[in-house]
């Protein structure tokens, strides 16, 4: 996923791994929220992507699979975008508003309420 190809476009980008009990929590809130509130993201200009740090395609694969998860997911196997973005704890969510702008970053698991506000911040105009 190139972020510029989604430009205009609110971003919720969660870094995670499968060994962190903490980041499969998230997943499964994240998830949650998705099938919450399906009409409201659905209308909304905000993309929820997570981002399986650091382990191969087959083990985020098989553990989102697993899981039932329908959050869009991609694999950073070498972990050069946790990387870029100075992640150092998973989980790790980023909040970008529609002009690209980091607007909020939570280390560590949020609960449905906290992500849906935090989703509101991302759709603030600047």
């Amino acid at each position: 996923v190139d972020l510029a190809s989604i430009s205009g476009d609110g971003v919720v980008l969660l870094f995670w791994s499968t060994w962190s009990a903490q980041s499969a929590d998230q997943i499964k809130i994240v998830d949650d929220f998705i099938s919450t509130h399906t009409s409201q993201i659905q209308g909304s200009h905000v993309r929820l992507i997570s981002v399986g740090s650091q382990e191969s395609y087959a083990t985020v694969a098989s553990f989102i699979r697993r899981g039932g998860y329908s959050v869009e997911t991609v694999v950073d196997e070498s972990g050069g975008v946790s990387t870029s973005y100075g992640v150092q704890t998973a989980p790790t969510t980023f909040f970008i508003n529609q002009s690209g702008t980091i607007v909020d970053i939570v280390v560590g698991t949020m609960n449905e309420k906290t992500l849906g506000d935090k989703m509101e911040q991302v759709l603030r105009p600047d």
